[in-house]
């Protein structure tokens, strides 16, 4: 498996600035862990899709707002970067 150090940090880095991004390491999280139901994955991958694909920017607030902040607590992530606002 490849670790997030050489592999999905350098490519999240990689991006352009210019390019709506987020990063999420969720805590005690494996490599198997988006085959099973997940409330963290869940509910950031409704809200990128909903913002992203749909054009919503209601959902931004859950990705980068209060109710972002209001959740995405150390007991969630290991690690939570983002070129907010968006």
């Amino acid at each position: 498996m490849a670790s997030v150090a050489v592999h999905a940090r350098p490519f999240y880095a990689s991006l352009p600035a210019t390019t709506f991004k987020a990063y999420a390491e969720l805590n005690g999280a494996s490599h198997f862990t988006p085959n099973s139901t997940n409330t963290p994955i869940g509910r950031y991958g409704t809200a990128w899709m909903k913002r992203f694909v749909d054009a919503d920017s209601r959902y931004s607030p859950f990705l980068c707002g209060a109710p972002h902040e209001a959740y995405a607590t150390a007991l969630v992530f290991d690690r939570y970067s983002q070129n907010c606002p968006y």
